[in-house]
């Protein structure tokens, strides 16, 4: 693969949770963060520290998705037009969180290749989304699908669903999920309780998929 990937997450181990092929192919330089939760971007630097990979928060300041704190939203189409919409109205600086992010976008040189969530089931997951589709990008954008939240039964399936109406399959792998667990287990420590309840989301065979628009 002779591409050069930057990979945009959502939060901290979403890209190696989704991408860790192509992360582990060597072919991707920088890793760049929309929430800016210290702890886990500390995490995040340790992991990509020792894969040789630039990793930043996008946001200066810290700034957390309120909707992993309060843990209530349950993903359908009203929460997530609700949650979009204060996202929206969220000032950090003098600029939206969705300008921020689409002028990042806009910013990426040409030779690269951006690997964005494709935003399914997940609402904050799909804000990110909504907004890289919404920018004018130099570089050519292809859009990962999210590990857990576009795994998960009927209702990810319905979203996926509707997801490739616009977006074809362009790459299918077979995840190491064993290396997926470990590197969970020995990087994100923060995240202990998810990788206990995930666990055997994590290790069963499944591939890691890519989409481009239609």
């Amino acid at each position: 693969m002779s591409r050069v990937f930057e990979i945009l997450q959502p939060h901290s181990d979403d890209a190696w949770l989704s991408n860790s092929s192509i992360i582990t192919s060597k072919n991707v330089t920088d890793v760049v963060t929309v929430c800016n939760e210290p702890e886990r971007i500390a995490e995040d630097k340790r992991l990509y520290g020792d894969l040789g990979i630039q990793t930043r928060p996008l946001l200066k300041n810290a700034w957390y998705d309120k909707l992993l704190i309060d843990n209530k939203r349950k993903g359908n189409a009203d929460e997530i037009e609700r949650h979009v919409a204060e996202l929206t109205t969220n000032n950090n600086g003098y600029r939206t969180l969705r300008e921020i992010i689409i002028e990042y976008v806009a910013g990426i040189p040409s030779e690269k290749t951006l690997l964005a969530p494709l935003g399914v089931k997940h609402p904050f997951h799909f804000f990110v989304y909504d907004c890289v589709m919404e920018a004018t990008p130099q570089c050519e954008v292809w859009y990962y699908r999210d590990f857990p939240h576009a795994y998960r039964a009927k209702s990810s399936a319905d979203w996926l669903e509707k997801r490739t109406q616009t977006h074809k399959l362009l790459l299918q792998t077979e995840a190491d999920t064993e290396l997926v667990y470990r590197v969970m287990a020995k990087y994100y420590k923060t995240q202990g309780g998810f990788i206990r309840n995930e666990y055997h989301k994590i290790l069963d065979n499944h591939t890691e998929e890519i989409y481009i628009q239609r």
